[in-house]
């Protein structure tokens, strides 16, 4: 049967906003480009956010069908890409993973093993529903195998898939060009069946229909080469109502782990660092925690040795049931039964220290119901008593701990909610004896205080204090003067409702900043505003969460010497931490700071080509026509700037003997996409030897020729081996600078083809021999040719 148009578009309302529809997944075997695109039938919504996973160098997958909007799917395929595992092997841990398995549609495909593809399709899928995957022998420019994986549900009909299939075989160029192809096909057959035929029966119209008005209303296209940088956050599961999250290293192999406390669930959740050197510094955790039972209602949590075994225990309190639980920790990751202690009335923030100076850590903990702070003392053991209770100020809602004064004892500073103020309690413990702090000053500081640092901020070496203001969107910051008393000097805007605050140096300058989140569901952000050093800050610089935040953490979770940010956040459908990577840290004062991963999903990073047709609405044009005319532009854009694999290298010879004399020439010849000639300043060509090079050889300058093109001369050594080169090209005209692909190699061979010492016709007619039988890759391309073959003879005849 056939529909009218306004039928159709009468009926997209109805359209399901879980679901995904079709997507195209291709690589390049031998660049190792990654190409991922998916349209869909869905208004008001961002499919890049939620289906993709793309891995510079690695491969991509789509998560579609009923999108998991927690995004623990995606993590989950992630990192087991990033460590090798097959995608058949990941969609068989998918399903022991996700409940919901069966309503789920995936492809998945790496560049390991020649290209490895997977195409999984549940039971729950809606019709049409199905997938394919192969391989187009030599389909690439350099001549490796495009690998494909494409697949779809509530498709109007198998033509769908089989028209995307046979476009990227039959289009010539680059990956762009066949994934471009590839989702103009899946068009024409009517695509996505909710748009072209009806919500109801998206089938019922033939494929393709005889008159649709669309095919979807959202869409993407990613391109990822060489040289791009990687995005994405990663999501782990934990219990229900996620309140706040510590780091601390629970099984002593010298990585901080997660541990998040679970207000709905009355747990705590352990989440085990599992990040490893070979997954490029990616922080990854354990997809599903080890859960400990507390008491009722945890709301914060803090890490220390308190039983002074040098293992590291955990303290949480508990809101409900006003007490303290604390879990001693074994070593392994694993903690002990909690042992309970009763506090004040509605605990709802603590923080540890050593203030009764006898060496052991205490704590100190905010009762917000009761207006106080408990001082519990720990004797040694890890067994805590109430040595004092303290009047704080109104509703304390934060804590945390400095010497303020200089005197050599830990004084605290509480976030009064209620107060608009922060309370500095003054510690004037005698040595030997209990805890004993004062209520000194209260300090105006902002209304509905979330959060409270003590730091010096203007490099004066006093103490200074901040406070985030949840009702005035704002971060206070109080710098402390020299008759030791405190006044509001700068404030920073930070909306909506900042909660808790974290002073750190997050830029890698050496001066704390200040870092806080945004509680706003899916608009919450990472705020940072970088301290100068005066006690002054930076303007804003924020980063998407996506999610409803709670108390974070900054720690270095990765090994790479700069604090990335554990979130704990709440969506519909699950309770997860967010991890977020910081980027980097400046290596001089004054280079500019990466900041944390942006954006939400496991697509975000930097890449060759990147369009994102998003939140449109029906009367919005077909997102494909949306996604020709911006792939047009683009193609306008990058003619005449260097292209990665159109840009050839040529050596005179690819293999030297292994002589520590012998040289070829290498040639650079920069071409477009279009592979028209590009002309570059000498200055923007830069040629190094690539990690995991055998280093047998050595490079020299690089030199401008009159035809366009770059030369430099390559010495072999006296071992043997093979180098790969890394190619970076800059752009003087506003493109992107470009990583040749494929790497160009250069290798070393020995003379002596029999290793008996000496050179003569038998090490000849050896390698002849070898040559004829496909054993003779002397420049160790992976292949057995001609190019071996002259440069075995133009060395043994020079």
């Amino acid at each position: 049967m056939v529909r009218t148009a306004v039928q159709a578009i009468t009926l997209l309302g109805a359209c399901d906003t879980a679901n995904g529809t079709w997507s195209i997944i291709l690589v390049d075997t031998r660049t190792g480009e990654v190409a991922i695109g998916s349209a869909t039938c869905l208004t008001g919504f961002d499919l890049k956010a939620h289906t993709p996973v793309l891995l510079t160098g690695i491969g991509g997958a789509t998560a579609q069908s009923a999108v998991d909007l927690t995004g623990q799917n995606r993590v989950f395929i992630r990192d087991l890409m990033l460590l090798g595992t097959s995608p058949a092997s990941i969609i068989t841990g998918l399903a022991g993973f996700d409940a919901g398995h069966q309503s789920r549609q995936y492809g998945i495909i790496d560049t390991r093993a020649g290209g490895r593809a997977t195409s999984f399709t549940g039971s729950g899928a809606g019709q049409y529903r199905g997938g394919r995957t192969g391989r187009f022998v030599g389909a690439g420019i350099t001549g490796g195998d495009i690998v494909y994986a494409i697949q779809g549900n509530v498709l109007t009909g198998p033509p769908v898939i089989d028209a995307a299939v046979a476009a990227v075989g039959a289009t010539a160029g680059d990956l762009a060009a066949k994934l471009m192809a590839g989702m103009e096909a899946a068009r024409e057959m009517g695509g996505d069946g909710r748009c072209s035929c009806g919500p109801g029966d998206p089938t019922g119209c033939g494929s393709p229909p005889a008159d649709f008005p669309k095919s979807a209303h959202i869409a993407y296209m990613l391109v990822a080469r060489v040289g791009d940088r990687n995005g994405s956050n990663g999501v782990y599961r934990v219990g229900t109502t996620s309140q706040a999250t510590t780091a601390a290293d629970l099984n002593a192999d010298g990585k901080p782990d997660l541990i998040t406390c679970n207000m709905g669930a009355s747990s705590i959740s352990v989440s085990l660092n599992q990040t490893v050197g070979s997954t490029e510094g990616v922080p990854m955790f354990s997809p599903t925690p080890t859960n400990f039972t507390v008491a009722s209602s945890p709301r914060d949590l803090v890490a220390a040795d308190f039983s002074g075994d040098g293992l590291m225990d955990i303290a949480v309190v508990n809101y409900v049931s006003d007490n303290l639980s604390v879990l001693q920790g074994r070593g392994d990751g694993t903690l002990m039964t909690r042992v309970n202690f009763a506090l004040g009335d509605g605990p709802s923030a603590l923080i540890a220290g050593d203030f009764d100076r006898d060496g052991d850590t205490d704590l100190a903990i905010a009762n917000q119901l009761a207006s106080s702070v408990t001082i519990m003392a720990n004797n040694g053991a890890g067994v805590f008593s109430s040595v004092q209770t303290v009047p704080s100020g109104s509703a304390p809602a934060a804590i945390t701990a400095a010497d303020l004064d200089g005197d050599g004892d830990l004084d605290l500073v509480v976030g009064a909610s209620g107060d608009n103020a922060v309370a500095v309690l003054r510690n004037i413990t005698v040595i030997g004896g209990a805890a004993n702090f004062f209520l000194a000053a209260s300090i105006p500081a902002g209304r509905g205080i979330t959060g409270v640092v003590a730091a010096d901020f203007n490099g004066d070496d006093r103490i200074d204090i901040a406070a985030s203001a949840a009702t005035d969107n704002r971060l206070n910051v109080l710098l402390q003067n020299a008759a030791g008393s405190w006044s509001q000097t700068s404030q920073a805007t930070f909306s909506p409702g900042p909660l808790g605050v974290r002073a750190q140096d997050v830029t890698g300058d050496g001066v704390p900043d200040l870092v806080s989140v945004s509680r706003n569901t899916a608009a919450s952000q990472l705020g940072v505003f970088a301290g100068i050093g005066d006690g002054t800050f930076s303007p804003l610089r924020s980063f998407a969460i996506g999610f409803q935040p709670g108390r974070f953490t900054l720690a270095d979770l990765n090994g790479d010497g700069d604090l990335d940010a554990a979130i704990p956040v709440t969506v519909t459908g699950g309770n997860s931490v967010m991890v977020m990577e910081n980027l980097n840290v400046p290596v001089d004062a004054g280079d500019d700071w990466n900041g944390f991963n942006n954006g939400i999903g496991c697509a975000t990073g930097d890449y060759f080509l990147d369009f994102n047709v998003a939140n449109q609405q029906q009367s919005d044009p077909d997102p494909v026509f949306t996604l020709r005319a911006r792939y047009d532009a683009w193609r306008g854009e990058t003619a005449g700037h260097p292209d990665a694999i159109r840009t050839r290298v040529v050596f005179d010879h690819g293999a030297l003997p292994a002589d520590g004399q012998s040289t070829t020439r290498m040639t650079i010849l920069p071409r477009d996409w279009r592979d028209v000639p590009v002309v570059l300043p000498i200055g923007l060509v830069e040629v190094v030897q690539a990690p995991g090079s055998d280093g047998v050889s050595t490079l020299g300058p690089v030199t401008a020729n009159a035809d366009g093109t770059f030369s430099l001369t390559v010495t072999a050594g006296t071992a043997l081996g093979t180098d790969e080169f890394v190619i970076r090209l800059q752009d003087t005209q506003g493109g992107r600078a470009v990583v040749l692909m494929p790497p160009p190699s250069f290798g070393t061979f020995t003379l002596d083809w029999d290793d008996n010492g000496e050179l003569n016709s038998e090490d000849f007619f050896g390698f002849l021999g070898d040559y004829l039988v496909g054993n003779a890759d002397i420049n160790r391309d992976g292949v057995t040719d001609s190019r071996d073959f002259f440069d075995f003879v133009a060395a043994f005849f020079r």
